[in-house]
């Protein structure tokens, strides 16, 4: 059957397209697949498989949830504010809650080898660069435990500011640890390694 116009349901969100015991087999598109209410692409049996030249975006502001069917909140590292990352892996044990970066290469530099990158701009636009201040945060890497109440109790940290005035290839930073005492949820800090190298406890 050849179409050349739109093929419309009698009624507007009426009719499916085919059903669980009578599926079509494959589906062909030369363009976009455009949800206009609340839906999902689901797969029972299979992959959900893109093509190597495919990005695959995720709108600022909408979460991707791996093992899980909604987000876990934390802080932001106070123990109080909430913090509802938009990228998360749940899981019961270990196996389906450890995140992998592996490079499989021939090459001995760091051209061949995993990056887990942060990056802090200055600038509230994304794509837009400002150049950060000296004290500004470039990131963290945090530890929460559950205290029988929430997941936003900090045990411990490590964090990354600048240290120094920055500029164009100029950027002196300072590395932060810290750890949280009995009876607190927010980590103190207990030794730092600054710009020149030196330590400080």
């Amino acid at each position: 059957v050849t179409v050349t116009g739109h093929v419309l349901p009698n009624a507007d969100d009426t009719y499916d397209l085919g059903s669980a015991s009578a599926a079509w087999q494959d589906l062909f598109l030369e363009g976009d697949i455009t949800m206009t209410d609340a839906g999902k692409i689901a797969t029972s049996a299979g992959a959900l498989t893109l093509e190597p030249t495919t990005d695959v975006l995720v709108a600022n502001g909408t979460g991707l949830v791996v093992g899980h069917t909604a987000q876990e909140t934390i802080s932001i590292g106070d123990g109080a504010t909430d913090l509802i990352p938009e990228v998360q892996v749940l899981g019961t044990g270990q196996v389906d809650a450890a995140l992998l970066l592996a490079a499989f290469s021939t090459t001995a530099t760091a051209a061949g080898a995993p990056l887990l990158a942060f990056a802090k701009g200055g600038n509230g636009t994304i794509g837009s660069h400002t150049v950060v201040t000296d004290g500004e945060e470039l990131g963290n890497v945090i530890w929460y435990g559950d205290d029988g109440t929430d997941l936003e109790a900090v045990a411990a940290l490590i964090q990354a500011e600048v240290d120094g005035t920055p500029g164009t290839g100029d950027m002196p930073g300072r590395l932060i640890f810290a750890t949280t005492a009995d009876g607190a949820e927010t980590a103190t800090e207990r030794m730092r390694i600054d710009s020149a190298g030196l330590t400080k406890v």
